[in-house]
């Protein structure tokens, strides 16, 4: 029989689930690069019945497809453009987090401490209003989404050593580069932690399914490259250095870290249990920490060296593709207390 503490965290999940699917029913997207870059280019390619080098160079974005796609996928099966079931991805993100996040906790702890922090994951203000459409960012909350699910499968892999397990992690590092720009670095982090893992462990004969990865990847950027698409991004985002700026970005970045409104405790909580159980042990704390420094340094040298970056307008976006993982290296961390 489940105690009133679990059905109580169950039923702030679910409400919050449904209050996300809500705002996302009644809102349409506000935000000027949602309408101009990501969701023009799904309705472009569902005219089009098709992705096409017109439509590309059109609308001049060098970036990955796979939010669009799934636009244009979702309107494909409906049979005509519906913006509200195309929004609804967003929710759909949200709940798939919040579940895949609880399974990750479930096989590490109780049911009750899954259900904790699972509770504590749904309820942060900023993937609230990114599940529903209240804020910008068309493909943060899906590339957290694929950057959290290709962490556990990571760390499954390094436990366990099997290859169809690192074939289906090769998919969704494919799936994460193919998402933004910001997930090609996380991808390259992991990658050298597996090929480590396979050096260590003598591993060879699964270095070929790193091919699962490379060829939509590689492909792509041929493709790219064939339509002269590669440099906008380096073109609006030119190279620059100040003290001024470095100064900026560590200030903006560290007032986000500490809005307790839109984040709760989650970013206080995580660098204090950082260095109050800082792993030595424990691998997978290790892996997770990697993940999580390594991604947000580098945000913090794209604000310090390129023009036009600042945390002032992005920083809380960014800290969505990690903040899933951060809470599993708390939840980890502070077992033992809980136990």
């Amino acid at each position: 029989k489940p105690s009133l503490s679990s059905v109580f965290l169950a039923t702030g999940i679910v409400g919050s689930a449904l209050y996300a699917i809500f705002e996302a029913l009644i809102r349409p997207l506000v935000t000027w690069d949602g309408w101009a870059a990501w969701m023009i280019k799904s309705k472009a390619f569902f005219m089009d019945k098709g992705v096409t080098e017109s439509a590309l160079i059109y609308i001049q974005s060098d970036g990955p497809l796979i939010v669009s796609l799934l636009g244009s996928f979702i309107y494909l099966m409906i049979g005509s453009v519906d913006d509200t079931a195309v929004l609804l991805t967003s929710s759909a993100y949200y709940v798939f987090l919040v579940v895949l996040f609880y399974g990750a906790m479930r096989d590490r702890s109780s049911v009750r401490s899954a259900l904790f922090f699972a509770f504590l994951l749904a309820t942060v203000q900023v993937l609230i209003r990114q599940g529903g459409r209240l804020e910008a960012g068309q493909a943060d909350l899906p590339l957290g989404y694929y950057i959290f699910s290709s962490t556990i499968l990571a760390l499954e892999y390094l436990r366990s050593n099997s290859g169809k397990v690192l074939a289906l992690l090769a998919v969704f590092l494919a799936f994460t580069s193919l998402t933004k720009f910001e997930g090609d670095p996380f991808v390259l982090v992991i990658l050298s932690i597996l090929l480590y893992h396979i050096y260590k462990k003598k591993l060879y004969n699964h270095l070929f399914l790193f091919l699962f990865w490379a060829i939509p990847v590689i492909d792509w950027q041929i493709y790219k490259r064939s339509l002269s698409l590669e440099t906008i991004y380096l073109e609006g985002h030119g190279l620059v250095f100040s003290v001024g700026k470095v100064l900026n970005a560590l200030s903006g970045t560290l007032k986000a870290l500490l809005n307790i409104k839109s984040w709760n405790l989650l970013w206080i909580t995580y660098f204090y249990s950082l260095f109050l159980f800082f792993p030595k042990k424990n691998s997978e704390l290790i892996v997770l920490h990697i993940v999580v420094l390594s991604q947000l340094g580098l945000y913090l040298i794209l604000y310090f060296f390129t023009l036009g970056n600042g945390p002032a307008s992005s920083v809380e976006r960014l800290l969505v593709h990690l903040a899933p993982v951060a809470l599993l290296a708390v939840s980890i961390s502070t077992k033992k207390i809980f136990r």
